[in-house]
C-alpha cells in the first residue's frame, strides 16, 4: 500500500511547506503530494489557495505577485511559501504534483526538462483533465492521475481522454465493486484525504492501490496493527 503525504502531511505539519515534506519522509511517506500555482512572473510556488486570505490573512492573490514578493511572505504559521523546485530537492522520494491551473504545464514542463533528476519523481494529477493530457504527450512515460469529485460512471472512457494512468478519488462513496471493475481494466485507483481511523481502515479494505493523507501517522499504524507495513 502506497500512503502519500497530503500538502506533505498537512495534520501534522504546517501545509505545503519544506518541514511538511521532510517530516512526512521521515514519518516513512512513501510519497508526498503537493499543489502548484503560477506567479504573475511565471514561477511555480506550492501554495493550494489562488489568495493569501486563509493562510496569510492578506487579500492578494498569488496570480497577481511576483516570485520575489510571495517569497517574502509570511504565512499565519510562520512558514514561507516554496517554489516547486525547492519541494524536489528538500526531499527524495516521488512527489505527486496537483496542477491548480492549466497555465502551469508549460511551467513544470520547463522545469522537468531543465533538471531531468525531478521527471523520475514526478507523479502529476489534477481535476483539469486537459492539463494531464498535455503532460503525458509531453512525458510519455511520466505517471499520471486524473483527480475526480464524484465516482464516475464510465472509469475507462476517463482514463482514455486525458491518457491517465490512475483515478484519483474522494474516498467517501467508493464501493469494492468499483474497485474491482478499475483493476479489471488495469487503472490504478487512488484516493484522497481519509484522514481519520475509521476512513483509513475503510480504504484499507476496498484494497485501493495509494492512500493519499493529512495523517499518514494513522495510516502506517493501521498497517502495523494489520502486519502490512
Amino acid at each position: 500500500m502506497i500512503i502519500i503525504g497530503h500538502r506533505g502531511a498537512g495534520g501534522l505539519f504546517p501545509e505545503n511547506s519544506i518541514r511538511a515534506f521532510r517530516e512526512a519522509e521521515k514519518i516513512g511517506c512513501h510519497a508526498v503530494e503537493c499543489d502548484i500555482r503560477l506567479s504573475a512572473d511565471g514561477h511555480l510556488v506550492v501554495i493550494h489557495d489562488p489568495d493569501l486570505i486563509r493562510l496569510a490573512s492578506l487579500d492578494l492573490n498569488i496570480g497577481e505577485m511576483k516570485l520575489d514578493q510571495i517569497l517574502k511572505i509570511k504565512l499565519n504559521s510562520g512558514e514561507t511559501i516554496p517554489t516547486q523546485e525547492e519541494v524536489f530537492l528538500s526531499v527524495a522520494i516521488p512527489v505527486y504534483v496537483e496542477l491548480k491551473e492549466e497555465a502551469t504545464v508549460n511551467a513544470l514542463s520547463r522545469l522537468l526538462r531543465e533538471n531531468k533528476n525531478f521527471q523520475k519523481r514526478t507523479v502529476t494529477i489534477s481535476f483539469i483533465h486537459e492539463a494531464i493530457r498535455k503532460l503525458k504527450k509531453n512525458f510519455p512515460k511520466m505517471i499520471t492521475g486524473a483527480l475526480m469529485s464524484t465516482v464516475p460512471e464510465d472509469p475507462q472512457s476517463i482514463r482514455e481522454n486525458c491518457n491517465a494512468d490512475f483515478l484519483s478519488l474522494h474516498y467517501d462513496g467508493l464501493e469494492r465493486s468499483f474497485i474491482t471493475l478499475c483493476h479489471n481494466q488495469k487503472m490504478g485507483i487512488n484516493v484522497w484525504t481519509p484522514n481519520d481511523e475509521l476512513s483509513l481502515r475503510r480504504c484499507l479494505n476496498l484494497d485501493v492501490d495509494s492512500i493519499t493523507t493529512d495523517r499518514p501517522d494513522i495510516a502506517f499504524g493501521l498497517l502495523k496493527q494489520n502486519g502490512l507495513s
